[in-house]
C-alpha cells in the first residue's frame, strides 16, 4: 500500500479487501478445476492441516476481520477475540519453525473442527488440498515431515495468488493469529 494518511489508508485497505474477495473467487475457480480435484481427500471437519502456521496478506486479514464481525454473534465473536489474543500472546517470541512443530490448533477452528470463517479464509488455506488423508494425519502426528504434497496445481495457484496479493498490498505476509490479534 502506498504511504498514506489516515483517511487515505482506510480507502486503500478497502480497495485491498475488495481485491481479496475478487481474487479469492477467481482462485477458487482455478483450484476447483485442477485435474487432481477428484482425487482430493480433504473433507469438511478434517483439520490436520489446520495445526500449522498460516501466512496471510494484510488485505486477507482485513477481509477475515470484517467477515468475523459481520457473521458471528456477539458472544461468539467476543470468545473468538479472547482466544485470538490469548494465542497471539502465547506466540510472542516463537519463530515459525517452532510454531509449526507445536501443531497449534488454528484459532478459527470451531468445536466441530470446521473453519468458522471458511468463505473468507486466506489463500494459503484455499490452496492446500491434500490427495491423502492418511499422509496428512501422519504429518500432523510428526511421523512424516514435511506434510504430504498437495494437489500441485491448486497449491501452485495459491502461491501465485498469495504473492500477487502481497505485492498489491503492503508487501508483507503476516502470521494469521498475530495478524488477527492486531485487527480484532
Amino acid at each position: 500500500m502506498p504511504e498514506t494518511s489516515g483517511s487515505q489508508a482506510w480507502f486503500y485497505r478497502g480497495l485491498e479487501a475488495g481485491l481479496e474477495s475478487d481474487v479469492h473467487a477467481a482462485a477458487d475457480r482455478v483450484i476447483a478445476d485442477s485435474p487432481d480435484a477428484p482425487n482430493r481427500e480433504c473433507t469438511s471437519g478434517c483439520a490436520f492441516c489446520c495445526h500449522f502456521p498460516v501466512g496471510a496478506t494484510r488485505g486477507e486479514l482485513d477481509t477475515l476481520a470484517t467477515a468475523l464481525r459481520r457473521d458471528l454473534s456477539d458472544p461468539t465473536y467476543d470468545r473468538l477475540v479472547e482466544r485470538v489474543r490469548r494465542s497471539a500472546n502465547e506466540l510472542r517470541g516463537v519463530d515459525e519453525k517452532t510454531q509449526a512443530a507445536q501443531r497449534r490448533r488454528c484459532v478459527l477452528l470451531g468445536d466441530d473442527d470446521r473453519c468458522i470463517a471458511y468463505p473468507a479464509r486466506p489463500i494459503a488455506c484455499r490452496g492446500w488440498n491434500s490427495l491423502s488423508r492418511n499422509a496428512c494425519e501422519a504429518g500432523f502426528r510428526g511421523e512424516a515431515f514435511p506434510p504430504p504434497s498437495p494437489d500441485a496445481q491448486a497449491y501452485a495457484s495459491g502461491l501465485g495468488v498469495h504473492e500477487a496479493l502481497r505485492r498489491a498490498g503492503d508487501g508483507t505476509t503476516h502470521e494469521l493469529t498475530r495478524g488477527l490479534a492486531a485487527l480484532l
